[in-house]
């Protein structure tokens, strides 16, 4: 038996996922957190649909969560974005991140999707460092997902 089930974030349990989120980013701040996560979860914010989904505890532990968002593209299709990736499996396992993936695959299939696409924030490292993804890459290769195209970003509040 599993000893995760996978729920939605709830706005009760927001502050409770920010020390995983820390993983992400060490200089995220609580404000910053609890904005993005109540944006994301309220549903009259007419951003179309998206979900935080967790793994959980049976005990309501959160060990993992991902963000994902429904979003049309040219070739007509529906694409399931994934961002924010993130499980802490304290057993030392895999059995965390795996249930996410199934969930995250599962929430594709339910919202109609013909394509995920996932993204991790920390690059493969090059410089010989351990690898903090490599669970979640190993996973993702595993279960058919390649790397894709770069992905780009600029800050505007660095500019002077």
């Amino acid at each position: 038996m599993n000893p995760y089930i996978v729920r939605p974030l709830d706005a009760k349990q927001v502050a409770q996922a920010f020390p995983l989120v820390r993983i992400l980013d060490p200089h995220l701040t609580l404000d910053s957190w609890l904005s993005y996560a109540q944006a994301f979860i309220e549903p009259s914010r007419n951003f179309g649909r998206r979900d935080i989904i967790t793994v959980q505890s049976r005990q309501g532990y959160i060990h993992g969560l991902a963000a994902c968002r429904l979003k049309p593209v040219l070739h007509g299709g529906r694409v399931l974005e994934v961002e924010n990736f993130v499980c802490l499996d304290l057993t030392g396992g895999q059995r965390a991140t795996s249930t996410l993936l199934r969930a995250t695959e599962s929430c594709a299939r339910n919202w109609n999707c013909s394509y995920i696409r996932l993204s991790l924030l920390e690059p493969r490292p090059d410089d010989g460092q351990p690898d903090r993804n490599r669970v979640a890459i190993d996973l993702l290769e595993a279960a058919g997902y390649r790397e894709e195209s770069a992905l780009f970003g600029k800050s505007f509040l660095a500019l002077g």
